[in-house]
């Protein structure tokens, strides 16, 4: 199917790659159709709205610079994505780059995304975990994890 991107203008995408957000996501709870796009520039992803073209979010994976994430939500949250196990999720996590004085890399993960590949559905949790904020810093995170001989980049 083609769709109209922000940032990639028309693109061709699989039906596989597009997501329904029953509760939408926290603030925009009336866009519910969202498609999960490769950025192309690894490791972050897109997440293009079906319903508003201009609207699109960068993601990333947390692991990738805070490994020890954990998804610590009600499990009430999780039930409108009709998972029988955690097998064929992702967990990602929205990013927010700051061009502002220094440039800053920022990840939310307080407010993380769960996607259901096998069902097609997604939801944005609320983590009730309070060591993770809606500002992590994801370039000082990975600078931290290579010091460390952890890092995966």
């Amino acid at each position: 199917m083609k769709i109209n991107t922000k940032v990639l203008g028309e693109i061709e995408i699989d039906e596989r790659q597009v997501f329904d957000f029953p509760g939408g996501l926290l603030g925009l709870p009336e866009l519910t159709r969202f498609a999960l796009i490769d950025s192309g520039h690894p490791p972050y992803f897109y997440l293009q709205s079906l319903c508003e073209p201009y609207l699109s979010f960068a993601l990333i994976s947390p692991e990738i610079f805070h490994p020890d994430y954990r998804l610590d939500v009600e499990e009430s949250e999780l039930l409108s994505l009709e998972m029988e196990s955690g097998k064929d999720t992702e967990l990602l996590v929205f990013v927010i780059v700051n061009f502002n004085d220094a440039p800053l890399v920022t990840a939310n993960l307080q407010g993380p995304l769960v996607f259901n590949k096998e069902t097609g559905k997604g939801c944005q949790c609320v983590s009730r975990n309070p060591e993770y904020k809606t500002r992590h810093d994801v370039i000082g995170e990975m600078n931290a994890l290579k010091k460390k001989g952890e890092g995966k980049c």
